[in-house]
């Protein structure tokens, strides 16, 4: 659409006029008016004109932001499908190692249970083994004579 500049006394489109039979009076708030007033066309001049042209603009305007918002839209919730598909799997992988890090331990637990129990097991054996030896004498004789015996 274009500003359309008009002049008195130019001719720009035809008019036709009726010719009425009867006799009638106008007595409306306009009786004996020959001009269009300022007021009316300084409002039309300042907002904007509803012309089909201006309004399929507006129209075209409104489709584009809204696509725009529909893509953005669509955007965030395919970030945030996968977002979420990421935690999911991380929180999947995250409870299979604390499960392989509690067998671990229950493991390693077991072998120091077990490593303890030999350990003591064999610390009461050295003693009874020592406490064996040392009640019981000694005899030197015999020994040498091992000794001997072992060298022939």
């Amino acid at each position: 659409p274009s500003t359309i500049i008009l002049s008195q006394g130019t001719s720009y489109f035809p008019i036709w006029f009726a010719e009425l039979n009867e006799s009638q009076e106008y007595v409306g708030s306009h009786n004996g008016q020959s001009i269009i007033p300022n007021e009316p066309v300084k409002a039309l001049s300042q907002g904007d004109i509803a012309s089909p042209n201006a309004l399929s603009k507006r129209i075209d305007d409104v489709k584009q932001f809204k696509t725009k918002i529909e893509w953005a839209i669509l955007a965030v919730i395919t970030l945030l499908v996968g977002l979420n598909i990421k935690v999911w799997t991380d929180k999947n992988e995250l409870k299979q190692a604390v499960e392989f890090g509690y067998k671990m331990k229950s493991e390693e637990l077991i072998q120091d249970s077990m490593k303890k129990k030999s350990n003591s097991d064999y610390e009461n054996l050295k003693s009874k083994l020592d406490s064996i030896i040392k009640s019981k004498p000694v005899d030197t004789k015999s020994t040498s004579n091992n000794k001997r015996a072992s060298t022939i």
